[in-house]
This record gives C-alpha cells, sequence and structure tokens, in this order.
C-alpha cells in the first residue's frame, strides 16, 4: 500500500514563487477562498446562533432575579441551557479558513507533495463528479484532493456539503476522506466510529439502521456495525480480530464505508493537508488498516452467486423508511385522542 513522502511539507516558497503559483492557479479557475470556509448561509446562522443563545441566557437570569423559580422560567432555563449546548456544538466544528499566504502556500505544497508521489492535485472542484459513497454523493464540493496515478487508486482530500434547516438556515459540513480502490466488489458496509463524535466531531449521518451487526469483543465500544442482512458471515471474513485491534488504534477517528470497489475512509471536520501530521495519520491509517482491509476483500467470493461477485442483496443496505413510522405515531396519537374524548 502507497506510503506518502511528506519531505515537500516543510518547504519554503518564495514570494516571487508563490506569486506565479497563484497567478497560474487564478488563471485556471482556481478560486482565492478557501473550500473550508463557511457558505453564506451556514455563516449567517452561526453568527446568529451567538447573540441569540446569549439573549436568552440574559432573559432567563432576569426572569429568575423578578420572578423566583416559577414554572415559566425553570421551563425558559432548560430552553436556554438547550440553546447553549446546540450553539456550542455548531460554532465547535466551524474552522477559522485559510486566506492570503497561507492558503497559496499550502495548495503550492500539496501541489509538488503530489509530482513527487506521482499524483494529481486538485485544489477545488464543484462535485465529486459521480464519486460512489455515502458523503462523497452528498458533496456539494471537494478541495485539496491528492489522487494517486496508478493501481490502486488513492483519492484522499476534503468535502462539503450544506444541511438545510426547518427555519430556513444551513449547517456546513466539512469532511475529510481517504479512498483505496479495491480489486473487486465487496457487499456494502459502514463503521460508525463512537469516538469521533460530540465537539471535536460529528455524527456519521448514516440512514442505513436496520442492519447493525454486534461483533465480539470490544470492538462494538469503538464501532457500530452496519451491514446487507444475512451478510454478517462475509463481513466477519474481513474484520479479523487483528484488523479490528488496528481500526481501534489507528483508525477509531474515522467512520468507514465499504461501498462496490472502494473502502472510505471519513473524518469529520475535515483533513488538515499542510500538515505533516495529519499525513502520518493517513500514512499508518493505509499501511496497517486499508491494506488489510484490500488484501482480504481482494480475495472475497459471494457464495451466493455462480462467479463468485456480490449479490443484488449485498451491493446496497437497504435505507430506513421513516414514513411508515410517522404516521403509525399519528394513527396512534390520534386514535388515543379520541378515546380520551370518548371515556371522559
Amino acid at each position: 500500500m502507497r506510503n506518502f513522502d511528506t519531505e515537500w511539507l516543510r518547504y519554503q516558497p518564495t514570494r516571487t514563487e508563490l506569486r506565479a503559483f497563484r497567478r497560474n492557479a487564478r488563471d485556471g479557475g482556481v478560486p482565492s477562498a478557501d473550500g473550508a470556509a463557511p457558505s453564506v448561509r451556514g455563516g449567517c446562522t452561526t453568527a446568529l446562533m451567538v447573540p441569540f443563545s446569549l439573549a436568552v441566557v440574559v432573559f432567563s437570569l432576569v426572569g429568575f432575579g423578578e420572578d423566583g423559580i416559577t414554572g415559566l422560567t425553570i421551563g425558559l432555563a432548560v430552553f436556554a441551557l438547550f440553546m447553549v449546548l446546540g450553539t456550542v456544538l455548531i460554532v465547535g466544528r466551524v474552522r477559522i479558513p485559510r486566506f492570503g499566504p497561507r492558503l497559496w502556500r499550502d495548495r503550492l505544497r500539496l501541489a509538488r507533495l503530489a509530482d513527487a508521489n506521482d499524483c494529481t492535485y486538485t485544489p477545488f472542484a464543484e462535485s465529486s463528479h459521480g464519486a460512489v459513497g455515502l458523503l462523497l454523493e452528498l458533496s456539494d464540493q471537494i478541495y485539496d484532493v491528492v489522487t494517486t496515478r496508478e493501481s490502486p487508486r488513492i483519492s484522499l482530500g476534503n468535502l462539503a456539503y450544506k444541511q438545510e434547516t426547518s427555519r430556513g438556515g444551513a449547517i456546513d459540513h466539512r469532511w475529510g476522506f481517504v479512498s483505496v480502490q479495491l480489486e473487486r466488489t465487496f457487499p456494502h458496509m459502514i463503521l460508525d466510529s463512537r469516538t469521533n463524535n460530540g465537539l471535536n466531531g460529528e455524527v456519521f449521518p448514516n440512514p442505513y439502521r436496520g442492519g447493525a451487526l454486534q461483533l465480539e469483543g470490544d470492538f462494538p465500544r469503538h464501532f457500530t456495525l452496519f451491514c446487507p442482512a444475512g451478510y454478517g458471515a462475509d463481513i466477519r471474513y474481513v474484520l479479523t480480530p487483528d484488523l479490528m485491534t488496528d481500526l481501534i488504534d489507528d483508525g477509531a477517528g474515522f467512520d468507514v464505508e465499504v461501498i462496490d470497489d472502494r473502502i472510505i475512509f471519513y473524518k469529520p471536520l475535515g483533513l488538515a493537508l499542510g500538515r505533516e501530521r495529519e499525513w502520518q495519520l493517513v500514512n499508518r491509517l493505509l499501511q496497517r488498516v486499508a491494506a488489510d482491509m484490500a488484501r482480504r476483500a481482494g480475495r472475497y467470493s459471494d457464495a451466493r452467486t455462480v462467479d463468485g461477485r456480490v449479490a443484488p442483496g449485498g451491493v446496497r443496505m437497504q435505507k430506513v423508511n421513516v414514513l411508515p413510522w410517522m404516521i403509525g405515531t399519528a394513527l396512534v396519537l390520534i386514535v388515543g385522542a379520541v378515546l380520551t374524548q370518548v371515556f371522559q
């Protein structure tokens, strides 16, 4: 498995070289804005959350001072607490975007690093151009993407997408990704990390809630596994005890998806690819986790088919349809209200 040489990340370009690189990149259509910068709507949502939360807290304190402990003031205090917690979680995910010389210095170093490792470098693109993978399909843009030219194809970088809120705002999501090509297709699988959630992470937006599989040992404390129904034994063929240990040691900060002929590792809040320390993490992930997964998945054969290819039932997990649950809940509430009125 590939091990990236990161010597170019220590390179100090001259001002003349930096200006020339910036001019050529701008002529090629590369924007001056950092891909990690929040959208206008996302920025406004974050900016308004802070003063609104402070106003609710002040109003709650004034209510306690004037009216004392009442049902209204307790309810307002609880609302203020949830507002503060929500604001901390949203603001905690915001990363100060790069700008000016720092942005172009990072881009130049990554371009040189890509050339030295026989890779291509994409500083910014509007979308992932039809790439498979749950988050890559959601992405509005990708940036700082390094892709190998030779097989097995490895692509790593960052993606961004917006989540519309019910009140008309938007929440910006940033994820780093490391995508590794397999020799053949493997059943769909998601490993949802439990250790990368919270303030310094983000809950993986997994719509496949119906195929959770319990594994042995301490692994369920770190990851929740989802796979197609009936494919538990196939997944265990790849997730050996040694691999599960390596995942806990070197991949706990990543959510993992195996889809078609790709293994994709997702890191909340993005990969800081301008830092050598982040590349060391990626190299360990490739050498200790991705290499073992790719080797075992490359020997996989689906016994349900004649040619050994993955059967249709294992290609994709079924997404959970919440509409029947919503309709059922609404019917129960309506029936309960009617019966209450009848028997009063």
